[in-house]
């Protein structure tokens, strides 16, 4: 992706569209090549890394993400079958991305440190080399364990969807407005964190307890490092959800996590 200015261009991970999207700048995707106009969405970075995995006959110790946006319960499912370990932003990375002389340096004098030692240390290097004004994130997650929090989201979903279809489905509709509102967010609004999304639900409805619990445990089971030391980024734990406030575009079903309770929920929330 090229680089410019003090911050990167909004570009998040993940919906698959035409080229009207990527001229109106609503396509969300990564690996742009601004002179051959071309670029990865998620679906093709699944079947580019999937096929280099194959082809190695190994996952990837590391899948190393320096772009904007991408520590997401969404790509983390997308790129489990290739890796062992993902690091990435949740926020929008600021320009100069990672800092790879201090890494590769750290590689170089501990050429045996496991790929959750190098995604760790990324974390901590990544937000040490911006200001304390930067509001620079990083996290590594073990993607051995996306898969139970993908399925942690999805029953909270399923919980939601059920709740908003019921006789109290305005009360409901209500309380999760709210805690989507308190949520932490990030420059691409429609992404949240996923945890304290889940947490605020819990403080303004109590129907889904269990299922924010189990939300809270995959989470803090699945990263293993999680920097966010910004003020307005603080409350960030490692791994952020798509939650739109206005339509659901189609797209997402394209995706290995979009086609669960949790897109379920949210076709019922934007409808």
């Amino acid at each position: 992706m090229r680089r410019g200015g003090a911050r990167r261009r909004h570009r998040g991970p993940f919906f698959l569209s035409d080229d009207a999207y990527v001229r109106d700048g609503r396509r969300r995707a990564i690996a742009f090549d601004d002179e051959a106009q071309d670029f990865l969405d998620n679906v093709e970075m699944k079947e580019v890394l999937d096929a280099a995995a194959r082809r190695a006959g190994q996952p990837f110790e590391v899948i190393g993400m320096d772009a904007c946006l991408m520590a997401m319960v969404e790509t983390g499912v997308q790129v489990a079958a290739a890796g062992r370990v993902l690091c990435g932003s949740q926020e929008i990375e600021p320009g100069a991305g990672w800092p790879y002389d201090t890494v590769l340096r750290a590689l170089a004098r501990t050429p045996e440190m496991t790929g959750l030692d190098l995604a760790t240390l990324v974390t901590e290097r990544f937000v040490a080399s911006y200001p304390k004004t930067e509001k620079a994130t990083q996290s590594a997650i073990d993607l051995a364990r996306i898969r139970d929090v993908a399925d942690a989201a999805d029953a909270l979903g399923r919980r939601l969807a059920a709740a908003l279809a019921g006789r109290d489905g305005l009360a409901v509709r209500g309380a999760v407005s709210v805690a989507r509102t308190r949520a932490q967010s990030y420059e691409a609004t429609d992404y949240v964190d996923l945890v304290d999304f889940a947490e605020r639900l819990a403080r303004s409805w109590g129907g889904a307890n269990a299922e924010v619990a189990a939300v809270r445990d995959a989470v803090k089971r699945a990263v293993v490092a999680n920097h966010a030391p910004h003020r307005d980024v603080a409350r960030s734990h490692g791994l952020s959800i798509h939650f739109p406030t206005t339509g659901l575009s189609p797209l997402y079903a394209r995706l290995a996590f979009g086609r669960g309770d949790w897109a379920r929920f949210l076709a019922r929330w934007t409808s």
